[in-house]
């Protein structure tokens, strides 16, 4: 088990630090922090307006724009905008503004906000931001934006925490105590340190189902390719399995239930990899029939990931009969050791 104690440098930045409980823990604490940054970089979602440079899919309409930016430029500028409102406290949100033959500085504050019908106070969902500046009166500058669920993956500014660290206490030991540190951007208090910790968290469990489910569909015949692999004096029997990609994102998209068509699956997916770490450390750890487990990217751009297994002899049903059981495991591990309500508990201890 682990033993998670929080740390409060002020509102908007927090540290954990991580630590066994017992002797022996299977992921190191390191190994725990670091999915958990990868994941929160990446995957925790939040509401944003999203810049196709495609006509098609764009939701940011220029009714005018007589500025010396073009329209590529105004929205491009939108889409890095930070938004304190969680995707599960709206069904829909959109911005607008209008200068109205105004000069001077365009702030974010005098944005238009417009929540599930409802117009809103800019000043309590963006940060007070410097957007352009008009100087004479013959600018003017109108537009209109929808705002979509999206994360770091698609866009940088996206994600909630602009600085994020996983480092050990002791560079020495790296089986010993890690510190997690997260800082979110000021203002945006509906996106605090803790919220985007247990957010985390859930969606690792997440994660872990959806290696789960895409090894389970796999066909031991076909999809466990045989590699050559052999020790100082024995043969092994050796596979190699690659999950994610477009057949996995495909497949999602037309699946009911959590997943569905949204903006965030290929991050998801691309996720995978994060938790082939982990499991690579847990299966280390825990189950010795495995000779060797690693995980590796074919191609960052692909979103894949590829899993190689060497046993002293298996075939590929028991193989990845074994993987299976052993991810099940790791979800199990991390339900009981570092779930929410544990997240929790020991975050009351406040320094």
């Amino acid at each position: 088990m682990y033993k998670f104690t929080k740390n409060i440098i002020n509102e908007n930045n927090s540290e954990w630090i991580i630590e066994p409980i017992n002797k022996f823990t299977p992921i190191p604490p390191i190994c725990i922090a670091t999915m958990l940054r990868r994941i929160i970089l990446t995957n925790v979602p939040t509401l944003a307006i999203l810049y196709y440079n495609d006509e098609t899919h764009d939701k940011i309409y220029i009714v005018e724009n007589k500025t010396c930016l073009d329209n590529g430029f105004i929205k491009h500028r939108l889409s890095t905008l930070p938004f304190n409102i969680r995707p599960d406290n709206t069904n829909t949100c959109r911005i607008s503004y209008k200068s109205n033959g105004q000069l001077g500085n365009i702030s974010t504050h005098q944005f238009l906000i417009e929540i599930d019908g409802k117009h809103k106070p800019a000043s309590e969902y963006i940060p007070d931001i410097y957007f352009h500046r008009l100087r004479t009166k013959d600018e003017n500058l109108e537009f209109q934006a929808s705002l979509e669920i999206s994360c770091g993956e698609i866009c940088g500014a996206h994600s909630p925490s602009g600085r994020i660290s996983a480092i050990p206490i002791k560079l020495s030991d790296q089986e010993g105590p890690a510190k997690l540190t997260i800082e979110t951007i000021e203002g945006i208090t509906n996106y605090n340190p803790t919220h985007v910790f247990d957010i985390a968290i859930q969606i690792s469990i997440t994660m872990i189902e959806l290696l789960y489910d895409e090894v389970m569909i796999l066909d031991p015949n076909t999809d466990f390719e045989t590699m050559k692999w052999q020790g100082d004096y024995t043969k092994y029997t050796a596979y190699k399995i690659t999950v994610g990609g477009e057949k996995t994102i495909s497949r999602l998209k037309t699946s009911p239930g959590k997943w569905g068509n949204t903006p965030l699956l290929p991050s998801k997916v691309r996720c995978l990899v994060t938790i082939a770490q982990v499991l690579q450390e847990f299966i280390v750890a825990s189950d010795s029939s495995f000779i060797h487990i690693s995980y590796m990217t074919p191609h960052p751009l692909k979103k894949e990931v590829t899993i190689a297994m060497a046993f002293e002899n298996e075939s590929p049903e028991n193989a990845k009969k074994k993987l299976l059981e052993q991810i099940f495991n790791l979800k199990d591990y991390i339900t009981q050791n570092i779930h929410l309500k544990t997240a929790i508990i020991y975050a009351l201890n406040v320094n």
